[in-house]
């Protein structure tokens, strides 16, 4: 099953009120991060597709929109 893990909240530039969605399968013990937005999501420098799923390790980059703001994806802390 696929379960929402966290929710981003604040004000930063550019960012849809649902950017994307970070997503942990407990089978198979994945992350997947979904793109929900209007102006686009990366994945260490890497433009999503929105809609799809693409799997998410720790250490990754996510950027958000065309703002420059980005966020690192860590998994007890690494």
């Amino acid at each position: 099953d696929d379960e929402p893990v966290t929710g981003l909240y604040g004000r930063l530039h550019e960012i849809s009120r649902e950017h994307f969605t970070i997503l942990y399968d407990s089978a198979t013990l994945a992350y997947w991060l979904v793109d929900t937005s209007t102006n686009g999501t990366t994945l260490d420098g890497v433009r999503l597709v929105r809609g799809s799923r693409t799997p998410l390790r720790g250490g990754a980059l996510i950027g958000i929109a065309s703002g420059g703001e980005s966020l690192r994806f860590l998994i007890n802390g690494r």
